[in-house]
């Protein structure tokens, strides 16, 4: 039996009215299962109704580039329209992802020539809360990352390759130890890195005086307003800055919107140096600016989210304190917050809106593997930071918790170190045997992670858990699963998924079948796929088709062996003991035509006391 306490039924005749059933209507960032079926998945957890716009309006970027199509954000402003006039009451919830629904998705979003209706769409918005005043609405706006996109439209008039920054530190360091990779990776760059260094440098400039830049960036500088001066040129690296300066404007006119049912989330999406200026500084070749101990990413993002007179940051004290600001930081804001981030935030989005609407919040409690201030490639902030940012948004400020903890363990194979997994497996018993909900979170490193490497797979494997948990079979129980993607990504899906967890555990809510199918697909897609059995098959150079259930995808997940850690295995939800009796996958596919990113689906048998 799963060491689990359950609920009394003295307990749960005490409770009160059920308040689960809400509406919530999604307008995505994109097509992806993660935009879409996971957000669904989710809502099934609490038992609440979930409607999107259709997908005719969203986008599709295949590998091969064949198919592609941008979103259609006009349509998905109209098929919003007619969702919230059939749902116009406080029991709906609108979370509206701003690229869907302004620049025809998330890919379009970060492309300048995709702004060209943005006012308009920013008055259809405005006149849909005005219109239908009543549902709450959740405004979700992505600020672009930092890498130019070049699926979305031409972002440059040539594709020749140019002097980059380390051209000009090799003619200041010529004899450097470390010329020959130098000349060979990073003299000559692409337009996706040159336009990504100017940014680097114009900000950093911009922002700490031309005085502040290395000589070698000072020379690119130089060297770049010179040969990119002409009209030809100009247009472009205004686009390029568009989406940037755009959002922080996006954010003021939202928050002026009069209406105390709409809430603000701004995302912080990919953020990272130029490729050169990370393999400088990790080769100890120069210094950069710290802030809290990290080296600055200068970029758009940062200028028009942070720094600029009209960021966000500084609008959002100007109009509302000071003291509003840190809040929001914090995910502490009553109305705005700002977060790391970009695929996870609907979902936490969603899970804040859960624990508003039921007035309860998860006994969270983290629990981290040795360090925990490593700052990613792709992110704003360190583990930590992030994991505790996304605690205190999803809490929202709820003071009342559900009485049952709800361990979540955060293993970080880059911030920490993987001979800490004996330790873990510790806690995973401590938490089992006190009676917690328990949760995993895996940050993986970007070097290839073996699966005898990952720390879930020690839980599966019966012999090395009985070890530190004698009798055990463990991996049933696990709650939740998170590895997906960024650190950010991850952190934000499994304290999401924490907290619905949490709320349908303390209301009764009979979801348990549905709470095991969300974790055998995150334990296949993120545990599974997207750390091993992604490699596997870019390895082989396949290429995904457009089959329903592929064999290719499937001879990666290990999913048998997930599913027969799983079968037998007693667990609670609600005051209920139930059984996992058996586990199928139904729908094992690539929407995208691309490796990157899977849709599964699964059904689950579950008998219950």
């Amino acid at each position: 039996m799963k060491l689990k306490i359950l609920l009394s039924a003295l307990f749960t005749a005490a409770m009160t009215t059920l308040s689960y059933g809400a509406c919530i209507i999604n307008v995505p960032l994109d097509s992806r299962p993660v935009s879409n079926e996971y957000l669904r998945d989710l809502t099934k957890i609490s038992s609440d109704e979930y409607l999107s716009v259709s997908k005719d309006g969203l986008d599709m970027y295949t590998a091969s580039g064949e198919g592609n199509k941008k979103g259609d954000s006009k349509l998905v402003r109209k098929e919003l329209r007619e969702l919230v006039e059939k749902h116009n009451d406080p029991d709906t919830t609108v979370i509206i992802s701003t690229p869907g629904y302004i620049t025809n998705g998330l890919v379009a979003g970060r492309t300048g020539e995709n702004y060209s209706d943005a006012q308009e769409a920013l008055n259809e918005l405005k006149s849909l809360i005005s219109d239908h005043p009543l549902p709450h609405y959740k405004i979700d706006i992505v600020m672009p990352r930092v890498l130019p996109e070049t699926r979305a439209g031409k972002i440059w008039p040539n594709d020749e390759k140019s002097k980059g920054l380390a051209y000009f530190y090799l003619n200041e360091v010529p004899n450097s130890p470390q010329k020959e990779e130098i000349e060979k990776s990073y003299q000559y760059v692409d337009v996706v890195q040159l336009l990504t260094e100017y940014a680097y440098v114009r900000c950093k400039a911009e922002e700490m005086g031309e005085e502040s830049l290395l000589p070698f960036e000072k020379r690119f500088f130089e060297y770049f307003k010179n040969t990119y001066s002409s009209d030809e040129y100009i247009d472009y690296i205004e686009k390029a800055e568009l989406p940037y300066k755009f959002t922080a404007e996006l954010f003021e006119n939202i928050l002026s919107i009069e209406n105390e049912n709409v809430d603000i989330v701004v995302g912080i999406d990919d953020v990272k140096f130029p490729s050169f200026i990370e393999y400088g500084y990790g080769k100890h070749l120069f210094s950069l600016p710290l802030k809290d101990g990290f080296p600055i990413k200068f970029s758009y993002s940062r200028k028009y989210l942070e720094t600029d007179k009209n960021s966000v940051e500084n609008v959002l004290a100007a109009k509302k304190g000071k003291r509003e600001l840190d809040a929001a930081l914090l995910g502490n804001g009553e109305r705005v917050n700002i977060l790391s981030g970009t695929d996870e935030l609907p979902q936490l989005i969603y899970a804040r809106d859960c624990v508003q609407r039921n007035g309860v919040c998860a006994n969270l409690e983290l629990s981290f593997n040795e360090r925990r201030n490593r700052v990613a490639k792709f992110d704003a902030n360190n583990p930590s930071k992030i994991a505790n940012i996304c605690v205190n948004f999803t809490n929202a400020q709820v003071k009342p918790k559900t009485e049952r903890k709800f361990t979540m363990l955060v293993f970080d194979y880059e911030g920490g170190s993987p001979y800490y997994i004996k330790d873990m497996l510790q806690r995973f018993r401590s938490a089992a045997e006190n009676g917690d909900n328990i949760g995993l979170i895996e940050l993986f490193s970007t070097e290839q992670i073996t699966r005898s490497n990952v720390f879930y797979r020690d839980i599966l494997d019966k012999s090395e858990l009985a070890k530190t948990v004698p009798s055990r079979n463990g991996l049933f129980e696990l709650d939740v699963y998170s590895a997906w993607n960024t650190n950010a990504n991850a952190i934000g899906l499994g304290i999401a998924q924490a907290q619905v967890y949490s709320v349908a555990d303390k209301k009764g809510i009979p979801t348990k079948k549905e709470a095991v199918e969300n974790l055998y697909k995150h334990l296949l897609e993120d545990g599974e796929y997207t750390k091993n059995g992604k490699r596997e098959l870019v390895g082989k150079s396949f290429k995904p088709q457009d089959d329903k259930n592929s064999a290719e995808l499937l001879s990666v997940l290990n999913a048998d062996a997930v599913k027969e850690a799983l079968m037998g295995g007693k667990c609670d939800m609600g005051g209920k003991e139930y059984t996992i009796e058996d586990i199928k996958l139904t729908n094992y596919s690539f929407p995208w035509l691309r490796t990157f990113e899977v849709l599964l689906e699964d059904e689950v048998a579950i008998t219950g006391a």
